[in-house]
């Protein structure tokens, strides 16, 4: 899959780079952002949304010992945030499809020692977790990708721990510059899909990352 930061910081120029203003006659009028005001909308994205990954890494969600997946892993930021998390006696899996996204977490593993990090190569609708292992998985700014979600998120539901928490973390298509793109999707479609993976919902949560929506939805693989 695309690495997470590129993908976003496409998103983001694409879309983010016209400012529109409404003046008192009602007039639309369109400011087109420097490259330096561009430059500080791209570092301010990435810095509150590393901000958002730690404080998800550090959550309730995500204890010592625990076995977790990272999904569309890319170059392994939630990776690295999980493998602190859930420390020497615990497990990540770290899953992606695309070689180049493969090969940057296995530089990161060796460069950061992240001996608690397992590396797995998935296919479109696989993610190839072991097993009944996995408790707890994080699917972020992926979903829109997914060529088939509800296989994706059977596959996946087969594969996780009976109880275990399922992240989907996505942009928001119920935004004015949202309509229209690749690179966004829509929550209520999302909770469908799940419902019909048979998960159970938990929560849908929306956040803000500069003037961008994020919707967070959390979803269960119910324990019988």
């Amino acid at each position: 899959m695309e690495p997470r930061p590129l993908t976003i910081r496409l998103l983001v120029w694409s879309l983010s780079s016209v400012l529109t203003t409404v003046s008192l006659t009602g007039q639309v009028h369109q400011h087109q952002r420097s490259s330096s005001e561009q430059a500080r909308f791209n570092d301010e994205w990435d810095r509150q949304y590393t901000d958002y990954q730690r404080r998800l890494a550090k959550s309730a969600a995500v204890r010592p010992g625990m076995v977790v997946a990272d999904l569309g892993a890319g170059r392994g930021e939630l990776t690295f945030e999980l493998s602190k998390a859930v420390g020497p006696s615990g497990q990540v899996y770290a899953n992606d499809i695309d070689p180049g996204m493969i090969a940057a977490l296995e530089s990161l593993r060796r460069e950061r020692g992240l001996g608690n990090v397992t590396i797995v190569r998935g296919d479109q609708n696989d993610p190839k977790l072991p097993p009944g292992r996995v408790q707890a998985a994080f699917l972020l700014k992926v979903y829109h990708q997914l060529a088939d979600p509800v296989g994706f998120l059977r596959a996946t539901r087969e594969q996780l721990r009976p109880g275990a928490e399922l992240f989907i973390v996505d942009v928001d298509i119920h935004q004015q510059c949202g309509a229209g793109t690749g690179s966004v999707s829509d929550p209520q479609h999302s909770r469908r899909d799940a419902l019909a993976a048979g998960f159970e919902i938990l929560s849908l949560e929306h956040f803000r990352v500069v003037d961008w929506s994020l919707y967070q939805l959390v979803v269960r693989k119910p324990l019988d």
